[in-house]
């Protein structure tokens, strides 16, 4: 019997991904093929997976951070960097190996730097993907300069830890985000304000207010946080179906009761994994919000059937909808027929 082929995984090691978090996201996404967006994407951990199992069918991000925008635009779909891009791994690859921690400290230095005016994509994603996976927990983390400010990373026995880029892995990514059709860009509010909803899922992991996810020069207030809100009500209330990420608080379940009335609100146990010292990873109470489809009723079905008489023209377009067998017994006994 063939063995299934592994999930396909994010390049980069990113605070707060959501890799483990996959199975329960999975659950509130619909059935089969559809279209995604993620407005912060960050590590893309869901968004990859869903390409390489090829349920994505077109992908838009959004990504405020620079060097993470400009690695995923490499990644993702930009060919003509790609090449570059390899060639520079190899590159760091030989000057890290040999002296390593004067080449981290060249790289941060040079990416913290980097002005996307005179200097291509391929360059700062190079250096980007050079300091996750050598840096200390092998992590993405800006402070409120916007500089990336993880140290060298370390064995547990003092030795620095090697450089030896994954282009398989690379290549596998690509290829599949490719398909896609993959787009990423600086707004996350451009990502949750597009002309066309219907068919789309969006999921949504933004920095968590007064939280430990406030990793971007940005950063993040109550404020945005209400226009988030407010943004995948009206993506969800256009045909979107939306699964919103927070932190398990009073003030986000405060938001959800006073502007997303009516969805669903799950509580979670997730364990955390971005502590700096490796030791603090307990679970965390996380929310899953969504717009949950509600049953379709007895008087649901009733009434598309009286609007289907009643229109100018033939109606073709129909939906399958589920009404339980005793419901509709009890109702169709009480009310008559259809």
């Amino acid at each position: 019997m063939t063995k299934p082929a592994a999930p396909l995984t994010s390049p980069l090691k990113y605070p707060g991904g959501k890799r483990k978090l996959f199975p329960e996201v999975e659950r509130r996404f619909p059935a089969g093929r559809f279209k995604y967006a993620e407005p912060f994407w960050g590590g893309g951990s869901i968004g990859v997976r869903l390409a390489g199992e090829g349920r994505a069918t077109q992908i838009v991000a959004g990504e405020a951070c620079p060097p993470v925008r400009a690695f995923w635009e490499v990644v993702g779909g930009r060919s003509e960097y790609q090449a570059e891009f390899r060639l520079l791994l190899e590159n760091f690859a030989e000057q890290f190996n040999v002296s390593p921690a004067i080449v981290f400290e060249r790289m941060r230095k040079e990416m913290n730097s980097y002005n996307p005016a005179i200097e291509n994509e391929a360059s700062v994603a190079a250096r980007l993907f050079v300091l996750n996976k050598t840096c200390m927990n092998g992590l993405v983390r800006f402070n409120a300069a916007g500089e990336f400010n993880v140290p060298i990373g370390r064995r547990q026995d003092g030795s620095f830890y090697r450089f030896n880029p994954n282009f398989e892995h690379l290549d596998r990514v690509s290829a599949a985000l490719a398909l896609t059709n993959f787009e990423i860009h600086p707004s996350w509010q451009y990502v949750l304000a597009q002309p066309d909803y219907v068919g789309w899922v969006y999921y949504c992991d933004p920095p968590y207010t007064g939280g430990f996810v406030d990793y971007t020069a940005e950063g993040w207030s109550s404020d945005d946080d209400i226009v988030l809100y407010e943004s995948v009500r009206n993506a969800a209330q256009r045909g979107a179906r939306v699964i919103l990420s927070q932190p398990d608080t009073e003030w986000a379940r405060d938001c959800c009761s006073s502007i997303l009335k009516g969805w669903q609100v799950d509580p979670l146990e997730v364990g955390r994994s971005i502590n700096s010292d490796g030791g603090g990873r307990g679970p965390v109470g996380e929310l899953l919000i969504w717009n949950k489809p509600r049953d379709f009723t007895y008087a649901d079905l009733k009434a598309a059937v009286a609007t289907m008489r009643d229109a100018p023209v033939p109606m073709f377009k129909l939906e399958t909808v589920h009404v339980s067998p005793a419901e509709f017994a009890a109702r169709a006994e009480e009310e008559g027929p259809l």
